[in-house]
């Protein structure tokens, strides 16, 4: 065994389990807004809360601020009421679960986890009792909520820790009573984060773009979108997208800390099949992210389902591959701080999904996303973040997490 393949092994046994039914339900939960039609469906119905700050996942971190508005239609009188009845005490440990300096960056962009899996009978009772919990049934007392447990802490009763974002529960049957703890636990983190000062600014913006939702003086021109949207393609695709139909829509879109809500969308669609999705934003004209299409077939979520051969030469010559698309794209002056090479394997340590994942931090704040397709050799989806954890899979278990020569 080579010094390479050591290092597969040794990455492979350090990180933590979460299924790949919910790996993929989180990538999905990410991923569905990319497609046009939900898009436009989300733009109709709700706001998007802002993601730029917590990361490439954010979205699912807190998934209670996807807000509707208002909010408070959302829940009964009762539940209100019990929401703004919380002591100052009490809010201050709600504020304090959003602070990133009390999570750890691993799961700072994910929903509250569970350290088991619940049994079909308290599913059965958690989703009786959150209808319950609508209908003013609260639980007696409190759940214990702790920054940090003390390594090898006896769990005789559920407890959430902070720095995981995780519910550690005995493992014996919950209660009825432990289960509507749970779900005042989470409705509480809800309405704390959607009555936060910094929700209550995303929703006030993001309303000015529903109200108004065409570019603005300090935005770029159409011309500007599709010109900017046809060089990255060239810089990431080597194709002349000059002789394609396009659309371009300017719509609001993800959230960077340069520049506002909007986007311009612009889709070129080619005679051959396949059509690329590129989002600039509105005011820089930073691709925010681009995916590409065959038909029904969109490359950001497609799983092979061939297992791949995890092997230096092979990683390394994808890597050099992804980066110089990376420089093609963007030039080669930008400076690469930290970068990894992330990837699913299988029991004989075999790459699964057909995809590796490579991300560059550089040092001007943003983390660039490349999503390999390894039997193509091509990009199936790029995306850009700022202010980032570099790894989006450094706690799964089957995941490896390498870190790679800048």
């Amino acid at each position: 065994m080579n010094k390479f393949d050591k290092e597969v092994r040794r990455l492979a046994k350090q990180t933590k389990c979460i299924t790949s039914k919910e790996y993929e339900e989180r990538m999905d939960f990410l991923l569905k807004k990319l497609h046009r039609e939900d898009r436009n469906k989300v733009r109709k119905s709700i706001f998007t809360f802002s993601a730029g700050k917590a990361g490439f996942a954010a979205c699912i971190l807190i998934a209670a601020v996807v807000v509707a508005v208002p909010t408070t239609a959302k829940v009964n009188n009762m539940v209100a009421e019990r929401m703004a009845s919380m002591s100052e005490k009490e809010q201050k440990v709600y504020v304090g679960m959003m602070d990133p300096d009390k999570r750890t960056r691993e799961h700072d962009t994910e929903a509250i986890r569970y350290s088991r899996t619940l049994s079909s009978d308290e599913e059965m009772r958690m989703n009786y009792l959150s209808g319950q919990y609508e209908e003013g049934v609260f639980p007696e007392g409190g759940m214990k909520i702790v920054d940090r447990l003390e390594e090898n802490t006896e769990i005789t009763c559920p407890v959430l820790e902070i720095w995981n974002r995780e519910f550690y529960l005995p493992e014996r049957e919950l209660t009825d009573n432990e289960l509507l703890q749970m779900i005042d636990v989470m409705q509480k983190e809800r309405y704390t984060a959607e009555n936060s000062e910094e929700s209550k600014k995303t929703i006030a913006e993001q309303q000015e773009f529903i109200e108004n939702p065409n570019p603005g003086e300090k935005d770029i021109t159409e011309e500007e979108a599709v010109a900017k949207a046809s060089a990255y393609l060239q810089g990431m695709y080597g194709i002349d997208v000059s002789s394609m139909n396009y659309t371009v829509e300017f719509v609001m879109g993800h959230y960077l800390d340069d520049g506002g809500y909007g986007d311009y969308e612009v889709i070129f669609q080619g005679n051959d099949d396949w059509s690329y999705v590129i989002d600039l934003k509105g005011e820089t004209g930073v691709p925010t992210d681009i995916m590409i299409l065959k038909g029904d077939l969109n490359y950001a979520n497609y799983v092979s389902g061939q297992s791949w051969e995890v092997t230096e030469n092979g990683i390394n010559s994808a890597y050099e591959s992804t980066k110089e698309k990376l420089f093609e794209m963007f030039g080669s002056d930008i400076e690469i701080v930290r970068s990894t090479c992330e990837f699913p394997i299988d029991e004989d340590e075999n790459v699964t999904e057909g995809a590796l994942y490579f991300l560059f931090e550089s040092d001007n704040g943003y983390t660039y996303h490349f999503r390999y397709m390894i039997d193509e050799d091509m990009i199936g989806y790029f995306l850009i973040s700022e202010n980032d954890s570099l790894s989006l899979h450094i706690s799964r278990n089957g995941y490896v997490v390498m870190p790679l020569e800048p």
